[in-house]
């Protein structure tokens, strides 16, 4: 059995579309609704390279940090960078249409206008969430394509066809595997190192399965009008966004997701998003793209909530670093140095999502087959006991799956208890059990209120 077939048959394929370079033959994906992702199609003429590799079959994070910047064990838990910063577009239109903040979509821009790369690859949300994909963009008009996010899986075989039968150069925008399984590629293939002038990642909270989605919006839409749906954008409106879904009829509907949503609807999105997160996203150490040049990721803070959205931007490398103080001395776009102190305290599980030894040692002990994950040496211990519970809760909504039983007398207890118990003290769970007990309303323009903390975590 080859390592894909391996991942496969133990349903951790993300649909990424990087086995394809090393792919003999034609490889074609199809999605496939047991995966809910688009996964290759393992026909009996596909053949592999020797040296092929997968991001959900194997991770190593010291090789990679020493690849990319002669370190292999980060003094920061945030990994290597050279500067920290909360910055966005100076553009009103691509801020407002952004996720938060519109950084990628104004870096892309300003390389193409200068000439810096002949074209990037980024993914786009257009169709159907079975049809999710990547893009080529080589004209800066284009960017009006890209802007939001997606949250469920994007199959990007199509851009690596071009990045390994092309001699041109490139910026690359991708989640934390697509940038690992890239810099794997990269150092196998020295001439696509070459052509890869800068690499823009995404802080990452894992893949949700679209049916988690389904689940969630059962509480607005009839089982008809889920059917029908067409496309789905998840962060549409101001900061931090609601759910927009386009209908065959060609109508469209906004769902609230954080705010403008009551809290028994706010318990139920959480529900979406840990009963149904990827497990190979449950299982990775990287929240905050190591091993991009620039990662840029949403700041949970309420001193940026009620604005038309800001970014924090990792500039790991030199050139990332160069490209946002350039593009700021440009006036391209706003940026202020940050401390290291408020982008950790802004990503609340990334303690847990370091310590990852301690979830596959808890993986293990639930009967959950994992895959290889070699980590930095400095998060590699087994005695950070708090961070226990957070794992094995986790997880336990993996093993338990989404059955009628656990749908209707568990998930809510469980997520409830989490929820009131995980993150906070005494004063924090009194006030969240007042609130669960009058089902109080979450604004959208109200800095107490709608503080990241209080609603989501």
């Amino acid at each position: 059995m080859t390592c894909i077939e391996n991942v496969i048959d133990k349903k951790l394929c993300i649909s990424c579309g990087f086995c394809k370079a090393y792919s003999n033959s034609d490889l074609n994906f199809k999605y496939n609704n047991d995966h809910e992702a688009s996964i290759p199609e393992m026909a009996k003429e596909v053949n592999f390279d020797d040296d092929i590799y997968c991001p959900s079959d194997s991770i190593d994070m010291p090789k990679n940090s020493l690849f990319k910047y002669n370190v292999a064990n980060p003094k920061s838990i945030l990994g290597v960078y050279e500067s920290l910063y909360a910055g966005y577009s100076n553009d009103k239109q691509v801020r407002k249409k952004a996720a938060s903040g519109g950084i990628v979509p104004e870096v892309i821009k300003y390389l193409l206008e200068k000439k810096y790369i002949d074209y990037a690859f980024t993914s786009v949300n257009i169709n159907s969430h079975k049809d999710s994909k990547s893009i080529i963009i080589d004209d800066p008009k284009a960017i009006k394509f890209i802007h939001g996010a997606t949250y469920h899986s994007v199959n990007l075989s199509e851009s690596i066809s071009k990045i390994i039968n092309s001699n041109m150069r490139f910026a690359f925008v991708g989640l934390p595997c697509h940038i690992l399984a890239l810099q794997e590629l990269k150092q196998r293939r020295p001439e696509i190192n070459k052509l890869n002038v800068i690499t823009i990642g995404l802080f990452c909270g894992g893949y949700v399965k679209y049916s988690g989605y389904e689940y969630y919006f059962s509480k607005f839409l009839k089982k008809d009008e889920i059917k029908n749906i067409t496309n789905t954008k998840y962060r549409e409106n101001n900061y931090p966004g609601d759910i927009k879904l386009s209908f065959k009829n060609n109508t469209v509907k906004f769902l609230p997701r954080l705010s403008n949503n009551s809290r028994w609807n706010i318990v139920k999105y959480m529900i979406t998003e840990s009963f149904f997160k990827h497990l190979r996203c449950k299982l990775c150490p990287d929240q905050v793209n190591d091993f991009a040049d620039i990662a840029v990721g949403d700041p949970h803070f309420s001193k940026y909530i009620l604005n038309e959205g800001t970014s924090f931007i990792i500039a790991r490398s030199g050139i990332g670093n160069k490209t946002i103080r350039s593009m700021s001395d440009e006036k391209r776009i706003f940026s202020e140095q940050i401390s290291e102190q408020e982008v950790i305290n802004s990503q609340y599980y990334l303690e847990n999502r370091r310590y990852v030894g301690i979830t596959l040692l808890v993986a293990k002990l639930l009967g959950i087959d994992v895959f290889n994950i070699k980590n930095y040496d400095t998060y590699s211990k087994l005695n950070k006991f708090n961070l226990y519970p957070y794992a094995f809760i986790q997880l336990l909504k993996y093993k338990l799956g989404f059955g009628l039983i656990v749908q209707y007398l568990i998930a809510y207890p469980l997520q409830i208890v989490e929820y009131l118990f995980f993150t906070g003290g005494i004063k924090k769970i009194l006030r969240r059990i007042i609130q669960l007990l009058f089902n109080s309303k979450v604004s959208g323009n109200n800095k107490k209120d709608f503080n990241y903390w209080d609603l989501n975590k």
